[in-house]
């Protein structure tokens, strides 16, 4: 039985898992275009037809990967301390910690921002309800605190200020400095670049 053998194991869900591990390996070094199911079924040492029982597409691939990914980032979310402050003061606490994981795979959260028009209406009300409730509870909890709370709207004008905050770091539109890694700007730059657009929303004035 070769290595391979050993580790994909005829279970479903563990041929699911291995697949998203390998096909995010080859999607953050080559890009999501120069990847396809049989190169992903290569690498797993099984045939593309197993991939195609697993998954309907390469793009739900990428949109499971980056599924898991935020589960991970809410998971993390929740587990921080309960930040102090003004409603500015929390939310951006939450929206740097998230720039730091987000820019830590950066190639992985700028496909899944390029690509979500293609996933359609059932991943469009999946990633709906993870981002706009899940993502969100832990920083409206901490705004609890202060009577202070994100409605809807304002949770959706948050989020699309902190995605265009992260591709801007990636595209250098920022005019500042930026880090050695990957020539990305940093989390506390990100953070500090977008901190007057969401004290407008604080303000309702979005």
């Amino acid at each position: 039985m070769s290595e391979i053998d050993r580790k994909v194991s005829p279970n479903r869900k563990d041929r699911s898992q291995q697949i998203k591990e390998v096909a995010r390996g080859l999607f953050r070094k080559k890009g999501f275009d120069n990847v396809t199911m049989r190169e992903i079924a290569k690498e797993l040492g099984i045939g593309v037809n197993v991939i195609y029982r697993n998954t309907e597409s390469k793009a739900a691939v990428l949109a499971d990967i980056l599924r898991d990914y935020i589960q991970t980032e809410i998971s993390i979310l929740k587990a921080m301390p309960v930040p102090k402050g003004s409603a500015l003061d929390r939310i951006m606490v939450y929206l740097e910690k998230l720039y730091e994981l987000d820019l830590e795979d950066f190639e992985i959260r700028r496909l899944g921002v390029a690509l979500s028009w293609s996933w359609g209406s059932e991943r469009d009300a999946e990633f709906e309800e993870l981002i706009g409730l899940e993502l969100f509870a832990p920083i409206n909890k901490a705004l609890s605190g202060i009577n202070y709370d994100l409605d809807y709207d304002a949770r959706w004008a948050v989020w699309a200020i902190y995605t265009e905050g992260l591709r801007r770091a990636g595209t250098g539109d920022f005019p500042q400095k930026k880090t050695e890694d990957k020539g990305l700007y940093g989390a506390k730059e990100c953070a500090k670049r977008i901190q007057p657009q969401i004290q407008f929303i604080i303000d309702g004035s979005f």
